[in-house]
């Protein structure tokens, strides 16, 4: 079956419009006895057919390719935009040891570890604001959802 329909992919490839469009007409005309008036309207309906999905075609296949490069261009930039964060995460990072190292070097370790102390309760803190600041741009989105959704039914029952 595939060597079958391989060949008549091939066969059809090589046909043009016109020997396709014949095909058609001589297949109908057996079953439906057609006129040369109605094979001659056929022949020019079934060209001009096949010319538009032959555009259609074309567009469709261009507009696939933009959709590609588009998702190119916007994975490259998440990726750029990934490895620029986990930069500047990383100089954060150092910028933390080279301060804590700093510190430790000036301070006695008494106030060392104070301090320490200290900047851990500030983290601690930052985390919680995040955690609250969360918690909030959800209830804003799940009330925004609700009035959307009770916005929508009213128009419905409008109706």
């Amino acid at each position: 079956m595939f060597v079958f329909s391989f060949g008549y992919a091939q066969k059809l490839k090589q046909t043009n419009l016109e020997d396709r469009a014949q095909q058609r007409i001589d297949r109908l005309d057996k079953n439906l006895e057609l006129s040369e008036t109605q094979k001659e309207k056929l022949k020019t309906f079934f060209m001009e057919q096949a010319k538009t999905n032959k555009e259609l075609k074309s567009e469709i296949v261009e507009a696939k390719k933009e959709v590609r490069k588009k998702r190119a261009r916007q994975r490259r930039m998440r990726n750029e935009e990934k490895a620029k964060r986990m930069s500047m995460k990383a100089d954060v990072e150092e910028r933390k040891k080279v301060t804590t190292n700093k510190m430790q070097e000036i301070l006695s370790p008494e106030q060392f570890e104070k301090w320490d102390d200290m900047n851990k309760e500030k983290a601690q803190t930052r985390k919680e604001r995040k955690a609250q600041r969360m918690e909030n741009r959800a209830d804003q989105i799940r009330k925004s959802e609700r009035s959307r959704s009770s916005n929508q039914n009213r128009r419905n029952e409008r109706r």
